[in-house]
């Protein structure tokens, strides 16, 4: 399945079965769900964003930076705080369905 979902369509140079399995997805799903999905993924993508930037700060201080992170470390830190506390406050289906989402 994975080198068929990386295969691009020649004549668009896209990537017509994910596409297409994304648009089914889409239109027998409800709309709320989808819209849950979605928040509770953007949480995870901004948990992640401010853990590699502590873990980051710590393994690699020399690299260069592109801009400072005001605030340092305690915008980190209430960032990852204030997601761990609204993905805990989901609902179990939600927490369950976006782990399964991101396995698979």
């Amino acid at each position: 399945m994975a080198t068929e979902m990386a295969t691009a369509y020649a004549a668009f140079g896209a990537q017509v079965t994910v596409i297409a399995r994304r648009g089914l997805l889409a239109g027998l799903l409800p709309i709320n769900f989808l819209a849950e999905m979605t928040r509770i993924g953007t949480l995870v993508a901004f948990l992640i964003v401010s853990i590699g930037v502590r873990v980051l700060r710590r393994s690699a201080p020399d690299l260069p930076r592109g801009f400072k992170v005001p605030g340092y470390p305690v915008t980190p830190i209430l960032s990852i705080a204030g997601c761990i506390w609204i993905i805990s406050d989901e609902r179990l289906d939600q927490r369950v369905a976006n782990h399964v989402r991101v396995a698979g």
